[in-house]
């Protein structure tokens, strides 16, 4: 059993070494690390040059900074049976592939998730405990997924990385009709919460991008099942998570298209509604 590790960088040379490091202290041993500059200034080619007596250690490139096709890019060029993710300001526990290659002699056909250690200014903050008990998976992926898992291989030749943002749980949300999910109750992926910065541009491509999806997953699920109150309440969530997002940016005008695109089973009146019940929101 091999693991592929996807590190997509842009501009992520002082946290890379940190990282590259984490990798390397992994007591599960076979693995490959693909690092994808996806056209970065700040050379991170002379830091991965520091590890090139180890063969595992790969660095790709792309020309355009596109995070989700540096990751497509990455599992291109990939060996593994099984492909997991790391940030290139991210680190990981050490029993962190251990731990799932425990998981998947057992069960073939799942997705894995770890759950988070937050960490700010170098302080462990809080543990990010999964929130999947009594959730349905779709509503999971969409609305509480991490990036924090692995998968076989296999998965990723039938879904693709898609969009700037938001781009792990619009894969898991399509990926997860057809597998099982599974979680190592524990921490061992450590999230470094820096400042993320959300400008109008960033903002503007998610909607079209989790709009469009949205639409994809509800047509699929609308084609081949009943359309029952899971599918309805996950997909619900997430269009309430986009609009509260417009909101807080002060983007009404984009907060009214959100409005306008609910799909059929949904409406303004219930989207109200359900914000009375239990959801709110200042409208400056």
């Amino acid at each position: 059993m091999k693991f592929s590790i996807i590190t997509p960088i842009y501009n992520m040379a002082l946290s890379l070494d940190k990282s590259i490091q984490s990798v390397l202290a992994q007591s599960f041993t076979d693995w490959e690390l693909l690092i994808v500059d996806n056209c970065s200034t700040d050379h991170p080619d002379e830091i991965v040059k520091r590890y090139s007596d180890d063969k595992r250690i790969r660095l790709l490139s792309i020309d355009e900074k596109d995070r989700s096709k540096a990751r497509n890019h990455g599992i291109a060029n990939s060996n593994g049976d099984y492909i997991t993710f790391l940030d290139a300001d991210d680190t990981l526990h050490e029993d962190y592939l251990k731990t799932y290659a425990a998981i998947f002699e057992n069960a073939q056909n799942v997705i894995t998730f770890s759950d988070l250690i937050l960490i700010k200014d170098d302080e462990k903050i809080s543990w990010s405990k999964s929130k999947y008990s009594g959730l349905h998976k779709l509503e999971y992926c969409l609305n509480y997924g991490n990036m924090a898992f692995a998968a076989p291989t296999e998965l990723f030749d039938k879904f693709k990385f898609e969009g700037q943002t938001g781009e792990d749980r619009h894969l898991l949300a399509r990926a997860s009709e057809f597998y099982e999910l599974h979680f190592t109750r524990r921490p061992y992926y450590n999230y470094f919460d820096h400042v993320k910065i959300e400008t109008r541009e960033q903002f503007l491509e998610g909607k079209d991008m989790n709009l469009q999806s949205l639409k994809d997953i509800y047509n699929n699920l609308e084609e081949n099942y009943s359309f029952n109150y899971p599918y309805q309440k996950a997909l619900f969530e997430m269009f309430i998570k986009s609009f509260y997002v417009a909101m807080s940016l002060k983007y009404k005008k984009e907060a009214g298209e959100i409005l306008k695109e609910l799909p059929h089973p949904f409406s303004v009146r219930s989207f109200v509604m359900y914000i009375k019940a239990g959801l709110y929101f200042i409208l400056k």
